[in-house]
């Protein structure tokens, strides 16, 4: 994106925050979808611009099983013979709760910087 060392910071320190929310909406309109399946709807999504490292998508799932956001079903595999069992993930009611919370955040601060930014071109 770009090379500024403040910009390069606090895009990073934005996606930390906003990833959350991105892998918990993934799981609710694709599930079950596993883990390398959440990696592979974000990476068509944002057009190859993100590749999430299974080092920081993990972590977020356990935490997310952790906080009952998600429920984990280990070892299914719906197509025998197509490589090892994977755990799949289905998003709980807690979870869509905690989403839609997740979303009001989200629009709120959007709101006011896009108020912000449209009111600077005036």
């Amino acid at each position: 994106m770009s090379t500024d060392p403040f910009i390069e910071s606090w895009s990073g320190a934005y996606f930390r925050g906003v990833i959350r929310f991105i892998v918990l909406a993934i799981i609710k309109r694709h599930a079950p979808i596993h883990g390398y399946g959440i990696m592979q709807v974000l990476e068509v999504t944002s057009q190859g611009q993100i590749k999430l490292k299974a080092g920081t998508l993990y972590p977020i799932l356990k935490a997310f099983t952790n906080q009952q956001l998600i429920e984990e079903v280990r070892g299914v595999d719906p197509m025998p013979g197509s490589g090892p069992p994977r755990n799949y993930y289905t998003i709980t009611q807690k979870g869509e709760l905690v989403l839609e919370q997740m979303r009001a955040v989200y629009e709120f601060y959007d709101d006011i910087l896009s108020n912000i930014l449209e009111g600077a071109q005036k």
